[in-house]
């Protein structure tokens, strides 16, 4: 746990001091926290790196924070707090959907502070331009909606069958812990997101006002190495996703785009291994 502007965050850590600092923000899934990132971080420390891996405020073991304080400037300037509190020298910042539009703003915030920018499937978009972001949608709303997204889970087991039905490569032991983090078991049995439908609705309310596309300019200016990787499945998601790099690849021409077939939107569930060795090769290349 650290007191970092003005919160108390969870960091799960991977890797040797001194290790090339990587700093994750994860996505707004109901099960996810931080330790989202275990089986991906457990490879990247095994080729010199520190993972420092932040469990959003209000997400696994990280208290939550009053709603105003999920606009994603803020979150961005936290995420700095946590990188200057932990002494990560030029960390790499690595963000999963709602991780990646935090990543931009804060790369954007501190260019020169950056070793690198990795995007998995986010930061190409501004999720208010998205079809049924509702921008127009109230704090209320949303809450509201994400209440709706919850049911009933008689058992850690019948959530593992319900992962193993999304995820497109077999479910792993690592991936296993990376849930139990984000959830908690009821005495009586049924399992339940630690996430409140409170706190996933401000997060998205201050995901759907941030622009992302506002702050290329500046990455493009000060020639932050950038790697997006994008999902291509299911097939509108692809379509979507390649409308969506050509603005980007031309807001940002020295970004390096990479299209990951055969994985959907969460590209670390479904890549897995195989993605940890890909940010690692790019990094070896690329990062300053």
């Amino acid at each position: 746990m650290v007191e970092a502007g003005g919160a108390r965050l969870a960091i799960r850590v991977w890797g040797e001091d001194g290790g090339r600092p990587l700093l994750f923000w994860h996505a707004l899934g109901a099960v996810i926290s931080g330790a989202w990132i275990g089986e991906v971080a457990a490879v990247l420390a095994g080729r010199g790196f520190r993972v420092a891996a932040v469990d959003g405020p209000g997400f696994g073991e990280s208290p939550p924070l009053p709603p105003g304080r999920y606009a994603v400037p803020e979150l961005a300037d936290l995420l700095w707090s946590v990188a200057d509190e932990l002494e990560l020298e030029r960390p790499v910042l690595v963000g999963h959907s709602w991780g990646g539009t935090i990543g931009v703003r804060a790369a954007a915030e501190r260019p020169s502070d950056v070793g690198a920018l990795v995007l998995l499937d986010s930061g190409h978009v501004d999720y208010g331009d998205v079809p049924g972001s509702d921008p127009e949608a109230s704090l209320e709303q949303r809450v509201e909606r994400a209440r709706a997204q919850i049911h009933d889970v008689p058992s850690f087991d019948a959530l593992v069958e319900e992962l193993a039905a999304e995820v497109r490569r077999a479910v792993t032991p690592a991936l296993l812990e990376a849930v139990r983090a984000g959830v908690r078991e009821r005495p009586d049995g049924p399992v339940e997101p630690i996430v409140t439908p409170e706190t996933r609705g401000a997060a998205m309310l201050g995901a759907v006002a941030e622009r992302p596309s506002e702050n290329w300019p500046v990455l493009a200016d000060a020639a932050v190495p950038v790697l997006l990787l994008l999902a291509t499945e299911p097939e509108d998601a692809r379509r979507q996703n390649e409308a969506a790099a050509a603005r980007f690849r031309a807001a940002i021409p020295h970004a390096d785009v990479r299209f990951c077939a055969g994985w959907g939107h969460d590209v670390i569930a479904d890549g897995g291994p195989a993605l940890a060795d890909l940010v690692a090769d790019w990094l070896a290349a690329n990062a300053t």
